[in-house]
């Protein structure tokens, strides 16, 4: 019983600092981006739009063109 409450605790430690250690990376890969997640989420949304509009358009323009 001792050596698996032992064992748990270890695992339970292996894993907070595995995490950690993940957490932290990503944080500094993220920091190497030339842009920041939320200008590329508004950018995104953006186009997103755009494309949209566009769509919608060459939808509009070719329905009335049929008819």
């Amino acid at each position: 019983m001792v050596l698996l409450c032992v064992g748990g605790v270890l695992w339970l430690v292996g894993a907070v600092l595995s995490a950690i250690t993940i957490f932290q990376a990503g944080r500094s890969w993220v920091a190497h981006w030339e842009q920041s997640p939320s200008e590329m989420a508004y950018r995104r949304l953006e186009q997103l739009k755009a494309a949209a509009a566009a769509g919608s358009k060459a939808w509009r323009d070719q329905t009335t063109e049929t008819h």
